[in-house]
């Protein structure tokens, strides 16, 4: 899948969110192209200031820097330079003599499950549940209703799940790491709800949400598993959920 491909899919199923606030990919574009069958999905985009999602799709589409990256080990989350699409004197400091930026708690623990799990965060799509940028999901949920939005799950499934169907098609996506797994307001849930799979069917790695939990279904014919974490802005998933995720990745075949 090449780029603009997505961003067809998206003018296709969903153009009147372009003009929200908010951005859509941190990926790197390789990964579309030459997928490694993985996907990280958090909820959606914090901090503030953020252009329309239509400019950042535009940005992006004619960046070559964009080719091999990873808004994880690349891209400065401090603010304001985040929102700004700039870097901090720290992150470049740590690019210059690590080749990577200054790491914040999220961005360290998907590097820590990309290293055990043994898959490259530049080759792995990078992705948001829903685009339009808030700095919480309390404040998401206060921006949907001001707008007149349905609420979270049904916006998802409505407005972005059709363009995540397209796209695990085209990249052959077996697993998707959710950063969050609520039963509400998480990337996790959505999909869940998504795709029509009992709670009852959701496997609890054990009765502490830290350790993970996760579900199968069949996507575009193909069976997918979708590995909900504890959102790693908050909690680091633990080593017993760490354990059971890799073994996940290896029984999916990936």
């Amino acid at each position: 899948m090449e780029f603009h491909q997505l961003i067809s899919a998206i003018e296709r199923h969903s153009p009147d969110i372009l003009e929200e606030n908010g951005d859509v990919y941190f990926g790197g574009k390789v990964a579309l192209r030459e997928p490694n069958g993985i996907a990280l999905v958090g909820l959606n985009p914090g901090g503030i200031g953020l252009p329309s999602i239509r400019n950042n799709l535009e940005i992006f589409l004619k960046d070559s820097g964009k080719e091999y990256y990873s808004g994880f080990i690349d891209q400065c989350w401090h603010e304001p330079e985040y929102s700004k699409y700039e870097t901090c004197g720290l992150c470049k400091l740590s690019l210059i003599s690590n080749g990577i930026v200054h790491l914040g708690r999220h961005q360290k623990m998907i590097l820590k499950i990309a290293e055990v799990c043994g898959f490259d965060l530049r080759k792995t799509v990078a992705i948001n549940a829903i685009w339009t940028q808030t700095r919480t999901a309390y404040d998401l949920r206060l921006y949907l209703r001001d707008k007149g939005f349905p609420r979270m799950e049904e916006f998802f499934r409505s407005k972005f799940f059709p363009i995540f169907q397209e796209l695990f098609r085209e990249c052959r996506t077996r697993l998707i790491i959710c950063l969050g797994n609520g039963v509400s307001e998480s990337s996790f849930s959505f999909f869940r709800a998504a795709l029509k799979v009992a709670v009852s069917d959701v496997v609890n790695i054990s009765t502490d949400y830290r350790d993970g939990r996760y579900f199968m279904a069949t996507i575009n014919g193909l069976k997918t598993l979708f590995f909900g974490i504890p959102h790693p802005s908050l909690h680091t998933l633990s080593d017993l959920g760490m354990a059971q995720l890799k073994k996940c990745k290896a029984e999916i075949c990936i």
